[in-house]
């Protein structure tokens, strides 16, 4: 699938806001892990409690949350978010009617890939809710972390997005196997999906739809319900995009033509045009941003985390930048001496990669991209952290980051001058419960 289409365009840095912590425990909580506090289901046949501990995202199933889960459809539940012993912001708990477990176990769930709009109830440490699920009881709860820095998406935007971007690349693929006069989408359906239990979380988005190519005389019609997870890049900490299924149902050869693009070419793809929308050039000036965009990532890596931020034993690129510019923005000597150091100090050599050049795909530059710490599917947003929440714990690394994202505009606005980006680490995290987002498009012929 060609990259040329940016599907995802809402997902460039200037749109930043919410985040994530940094102090990696297990999940859920154990003797040896420090508490986050507990959460509790409570109906009129009982009560459940789980402790929390951790940072990372984990699902609690219907083994955990009995007597509740077993409750009739319609009885009055309370999820309770019990911030003892520690108080730590930025979390969440979310409530489904549905069990995404089911997924994980099951080689033929109830729960499938089919888009779905479901109903779901949030809260936030030291708070409660009361509800009643009318379909079901309280099925499935998500533990989030969000912490302080990073970019959140509506899921409507990127769902608009990749609905004409998908039927765009279909009828390019049919186009390079037959003549075709025109192709159609009938429909197409996509949300968010939450499978997972415990740390074992596959959570993404489904898509159903309904096409028809008109070949000469005819018109083959095929249905197609890929669905994809999404998660981090070891190499790079940007976002992996997982096919997990397909579901074509076509005749002849449609259903060869159409299954590659959805199994790799539609993640390829995909993977690329959040990359590139996130990455800032550092073709500015500061320094020799050449680079070989043939040689292997981690080459690519080493090369421009060398150029840019090692100083080898004394100030790096970068730091002498982010000093300058601290200082031009009528910050004190001291702190922006010191602010530069952590902010070098904060940075990876995951942070860099080499993109080749326009003209010549042979010479590249350097480029900076933020690394992800979590990608949170939330039911109304795609969520990527950068950063942890620990406000006023200096000179740590988690106060690295958080510095680096704050001043990261500076950087951002030598690359472009004319672009206008917003404060990177603010935003209202919490959610307030309704349903999952479910977008329909309706027909369109290209």
């Amino acid at each position: 699938m060609k990259t040329r289409r940016t599907i995802l365009l809402s997902l460039s840095l200037s749109g930043i806001a919410a985040g994530a912590g940094i102090v990696h425990l297990s999940s859920p909580a154990r003797a040896d892990t420090a508490l986050m506090g507990f959460f509790r289901l409570e109906s009129s046949s009982g009560a459940a409690e789980v402790a929390i501990g951790g940072n990372d995202t984990w699902a609690m199933g219907c083994a955990f949350l009995d007597p509740p889960c077993v409750d009739p459809p319609g009885t009055q539940h309370t999820l309770i978010y019990k911030d003892y012993p520690y108080n730590w912001p930025r979390q969440e708990l979310v409530a489904f009617p549905l069990d995404w477990s089911g997924q994980i176990f099951d080689p033929n769930p109830q729960v499938n890939y089919v888009p779905l709009e479901v109903e779901y109830e949030s809260v936030i440490p030291g708070s409660d809710e009361t509800y009643t699920f009318p379909s079901a009881p309280t099925y499935h709860v998500i533990r989030y972390w969000h912490g302080l820095c990073g970019v959140r998406t509506p899921w409507t935007t990127l769902f608009n997005e990749l609905s004409d971007g998908l039927l765009e690349e279909i009828a390019e693929k049919a186009a390079e196997k037959w003549f075709i006069s025109s192709t159609t989408r009938h429909y197409d359906k996509m949300a968010p999906m939450f499978h997972g239990y415990l740390d074992d979380i596959r959570h993404g988005f489904a898509i159903e739809a309904e096409y028809s190519l008109n070949i000469g005389a005819l018109e083959e019609q095929f249905y197609i319900n890929p669905a994809y997870t999404l998660s981090v890049k070891k190499s790079n900490g940007m976002v992996n995009v997982t096919h997990v299924h397909s579901g074509v149902v076509a005749i002849g050869d449609v259903e060869e033509v159409i299954e590659p693009a959805l199994e790799s070419e539609l993640p390829a793809a995909l993977e690329e045009n959040i990359a590139s929308q996130m990455r800032v050039s550092l073709q500015t000036g500061l320094s020799d941003s050449t680079c070989d965009p043939t040689a292997d990532l981690a080459t690519q890596q080493d090369t421009c985390f060398t150029k840019f931020a090692d100083g080898g034993g004394g100030d790096s690129v970068l730091q002498v930048f982010f000093e300058k510019a601290l200082l031009a923005a009528g910050y004190d000597d001291e702190y922006s001496e010191h602010a530069a150091m952590q902010m070098n100090r904060a940075l990876r050599k995951k942070n860099f990669s080499c993109q080749p050049d326009a003209p010549d795909s042979k010479f590249g530059n350097c480029f900076f991209n933020p690394v992800i710490m979590r990608l949170n599917v939330l039911p109304n947003y795609l969520e990527m952290v950068f950063a942890p929440e620990f406000e006023g714990t200096l000179d740590t690394p988690g106060h690295d980051l958080q510095l680096l994202y704050t001043y990261l505009p500076l950087l951002q606005q030598l690359a472009d001058p004319n672009a206008d980006y917003t404060n990177l680490c603010w935003n209202p995290w919490w959610q307030t419960g309704s349903e999952t987002t479910y977008v329909v498009h309706g027909g369109k012929e290209m």
